[in-house]
Formats: C-alpha cells, structure tokens, sequence
C-alpha cells in the first residue's frame, strides 16, 4: 500500500479533524441562531466532510503499516496517549460543566442543562469506581487464560514487489534463480 499524499496526512490527523469539525459545528451553530450566513456554514461542513475521509484514508494506512510491521516481530513504539486523554476528558468535562451551570437560569434551557449535569456526574461516579465490575465478570476475568500475543491477520497485502524489497539480502539472492 502506497504512502498517501502529505496533504492527506496532514489533513486526515485526528486533531485537524477535529479542529474543522468544532469550527463546522460552531459556524453552524452561528447560522442556526442568526449570526452568521449560511455559505459560510455549508463551505465548513463540505471542508470538515473533507477531512474526515482523508482521516479514514490515513487511518487505513496507518492500520496497514501497524500490520505491516507486526509482522516483522518487532515491538511496536509509540507514544501512549493515555494520560493526555485523561487530562483532556477532565478539562473538556469542567468546561461543559460550567457551560451547562450557565443556562441552569435559562427558561427554555434548563432541561438541557440538567441532563448534561446528570451525565457529567454519572460519567465521574463511573471513573471514580472503575467502572463497576462486579464480582461475577471479576470471576471469569481471572479464570480465562492471558494470552501473550495476539495479532490479527493483515487485512490487506501488499504488492509483490514491496515485499520483495523488503527482504534482507540473503533472502534475495536465494529466491534469485540460477
């Protein structure tokens, strides 16, 4: 699988998506309620539209070259975000909470204001207990055998060539024909 463009990647990365998404959501957001035309709203959805499939393109390719490079039986490296999604769970749960305490006084609003609390507070009990396991999925948790590996079969292979060159040397000149 050939590498995309750099466009592709550039425009296909989770937080460029996200980015042009919000933007699309705020511009419409704007027109619903007056403030800004409606041109400008459409142009933001076709441009968030955009990047979401090059965002599933890059990602396929991603996926690719993960599979490509388990294959070789090499640990895989990488940066583990699980912090950073931590901390942006937390800021982005304290803004909608304090965004949701805003329109607590607002008559028509109120309601809504009231289920995001409800679903924020539901959302920090639930990380706060580890996601209630109980003692029966605890059970079964510890009588199933760990298992040290295991990958998934490629989902698609590459062209001959690409493989071929992938070869160490040695490999080459033994599938050369005399």
């Amino acid at each position: 699988m050939k590498r995309p463009p750099a466009s592709v990647m550039f425009f296909g990365h989770p937080l460029v998506v996200a980015a042009v998404g919000c933007f699309a959501l705020w511009l419409g957001y704007l027109w619903w309620t007056g403030a800004a035309e409606g041109v400008g709203a459409l142009v933001a959805l076709l441009a968030a539209t955009g990047c979401a499939r090059a965002g599933e393109r890059a990602g396929k390719y991603r996926q690719w070259q993960r599979e490509w490079n388990a294959m070789s039986g090499t640990p895989r490296g990488g940066v583990s975000l699980g912090g950073l999604r931590k901390v942006a769970a937390i800021v982005g749960g304290l803004l909608a909470g304090l965004l949701a305490l805003s329109y607590l006084s607002h008559p028509t609003l109120s309601w809504a204001a009231i289920l995001t609390l409800l679903g924020l507070g539901i959302a920090v009990l639930r990380a706060m207990t580890g996601g209630a396991k109980t003692k029966a999925s605890a059970k079964r948790a510890a009588s199933t055998p760990s298992v040290a590996q295991c990958l998934r079969p490629p989902g698609q292979s590459t062209h001959l060539n690409q493989a071929y060159a992938a070869l160490p040397d040695y490999c080459r000149r033994m599938l050369r024909t005399p």
